[in-house]
């Protein structure tokens, strides 16, 4: 995986986060943080899924995600 493609994605959800504290109200803030998570975990995962084959033939395994 490329550090520079999810570290802008990544960027963004910490300015998110540090913006959630002015809300005094937890549950609101709890909502908020949720929403921005979910969205972060979305983007990145559609990022990991546009992996081309340098063949173009679909690929019979999934491409090895960091692991």
């Amino acid at each position: 995986m490329n550090e520079e493609i999810y570290s802008k994605e990544i960027e963004e959800y910490i300015l998110a986060v540090k913006s959630l504290a002015s809300i005094d109200n937890f549950y609101d803030y709890e909502k908020k943080f949720a929403s921005f998570h979910r969205e972060l975990g979305k983007k990145i995962l559609e990022k990991s899924l546009e992996y081309k084959s340098e063949t173009g033939r679909k690929k019979k395994s999934v491409p090895n995600l960091g692991k």
